[in-house]
């Protein structure tokens, strides 16, 4: 990969190395060691590097102008991703085939395990690919509503909430890595970083209403950590149909995190 060409796309795009970083979700200066060439872009990092330059991935690897120059020429990574956290969002983890995710996406076993040697790494892989999607979709939404902090809250909670069938896959995967990390160490640093950035993005939306003088003074870490794991609660007991809890008491419950005066009856 020519770490120049991506220089050239970033600065026709008009914006900063450091702000792609931000959208991307990746380190600074992370991005300037893949881009001298000291470190490989991660196959989630360039499939969100097309999306935010708005080039295919083929482009950025090799320079070859495509007639769709947005992410319809996909490099096989990029399918293998896509079919893989479907099949497993959608089948489980322990039921999906390396020869599944190969027959979905049109590629031979070789390339698959070329690019994820072992289905712990195709399993990352699809929890880094949708998070990574995530992200985006929601820091997307949020900067567009950096002015009306409240907007950015019920934004948050909205996001969450697992009744778009994207957004109830992107949960299936999050749910099965969860498991696995549990009974795989070597799975947990992965899951954390994941974690972390998670917590980093409601902080700072709880930073921005506390400052907007709309949310109580309280610690904004503790209120960030109290947010995502009421998150996690209430997601898994509505995915699993736990009686008593629907979506409206979900979005009650996150909302008084933020406004514990507020009170809704739930349905």
């Amino acid at each position: 990969m020519n770490g120049n060409r991506i220089r050239d796309a970033i600065t026709r795009s008009g914006r900063t190395q450091s702000s792609i970083a931000a959208e991307i979700g990746l380190a600074p200066h992370k991005l300037s060691k893949s881009l001298a060439g000291t470190r490989a872009f991660k196959p989630t990092e360039l499939a969100a590097l097309s999306d935010a330059l708005g080039l295919s991935t083929d482009f950025l690897l090799t320079g070859r102008p495509d007639n769709d120059t947005h992410v319809g020429s996909l490099l096989p990574e990029r399918r293998i991703l896509d079919s893989a956290a479907e099949l497993i969002a959608t089948h489980g983890f322990h039921s999906v085939r390396i020869a599944d995710i190969a027959q979905a996406c049109d590629v031979s076993t070789g390339a698959v395990h070329y690019y994820f040697p072992t289905r712990d790494d195709v399993l990352t892989a699809a929890l880094q690919h949708y998070a990574e999607r995530m992200f985006l979709r929601v820091q997307a939404r949020l900067d567009q509503l950096r002015d009306d902090p409240t907007a950015q809250i019920r934004h948050l909670i909205d996001s969450q909430l697992p009744v778009d069938p994207a957004v109830r896959n992107e949960w299936s995967v999050w749910v099965q890595f969860w498991t696995e990390a549990i009974l795989v160490p070597a799975l947990r640093p992965a899951h954390n970083n994941l974690y972390e950035r998670w917590r980093a993005l409601v902080h700072a939306v709880v930073t921005n209403a506390q400052q907007a003088g709309i949310v109580g003074d309280r610690d904004p870490l503790k209120l960030a950590a109290r947010f995502t794991a009421l998150v996690d609660g209430a997601a898994i007991q509505l995915l699993t149909g736990a009686p008593g809890m629907n979506v409206d008491l979900m979005r009650a419950l996150l909302t008084e995190v933020f406004w514990p005066q507020h009170e809704t009856a739930y349905a």
